[in-house]
């Protein structure tokens, strides 16, 4: 829009990056469009896209660039924990992207915004769901006071269970092992979907530095 010559590379097949699985919900279909209307705007203004193309800092430092954006966002955090190396253990990333891998019982490690959408998602489809957080309160996000007020009646609604101050320790024999003031307790788990937070991917920007170098998104900080 400003005028510049721009280059856009994405290592994926995909434009929208974190967007996509966020947009996956059925209940995101405006998420849906918005990606499509980006889609079009690149079209439009003649951004030239690079896609399936993986970026180095060798391979930025021979295009010489004027102003380089770095947006390479962010990767989920992962629990260390016995049981969790499971293949019916996913991110919220791969349960988004791989629905078919979630199936029966769910439990939820994380109350944060995503992990509410899709306790949500699932309890309205008649999925039995436990949300285990370990802060004192769930959904402690910045959210409209509309959105927040709706997923807190969903919650009730759908009869989704959410433990608070809950911290989990493994995952056997299909169940879910987590204390809380009350003790130690279980809950059975046919799929676990580890929601708590990401990390920034931001290798390439440490690379780069400088002064014409700018890091931007989940690659500069999460929110």
């Amino acid at each position: 829009l400003r005028g510049h010559q721009v280059d856009l590379y994405e290592k994926s097949g995909k434009l929208g990056g974190m967007f996509i699985p966020a947009s996956a919900m059925s209940f995101k279909e405006s998420d849906k469009r918005l990606i499509a209307w980006y889609e079009h705007q690149m079209e439009k203004l003649g951004v030239n896209l690079h896609m399936n193309t993986a970026v180095d800092s060798k391979m930025l430092k021979a295009l010489n660039a004027d102003e380089v954006f770095v947006a390479t966002g962010s990767s989920a955090r992962t629990l260390q924990l016995p049981g969790f190396e499971s293949d019916r253990v996913l991110t919220a990333v791969d349960a988004l992207m791989n629905p078919e891998k979630v199936q029966g019982d769910l439990v939820i490690i994380g109350g944060g915004l995503t992990g509410i959408e899709i306790a949500y998602e699932y309890a309205r489809k008649g999925s039995r769901v436990t949300v285990l957080e370990a802060m004192d309160k769930y959904l402690n996000v910045d959210l409209a006071a509309a959105n927040r007020n709706f997923l807190l009646a969903a919650v009730d609604l759908y009869h989704i269970d959410v433990q608070v101050n809950a911290k989990v320790s493994a995952y056997t024999d299909g169940s879910v092992t987590y204390t809380n003031p009350d003790g130690e307790h279980s809950v059975k788990a046919d799929t676990v979907i580890v929601s708590i937070g990401y990390n920034s991917e931001n290798s390439l920007a440490k690379e780069l530095g400088g002064e014409h170098v700018h890091v931007i998104g989940d690659a500069d900080h999460v929110s």
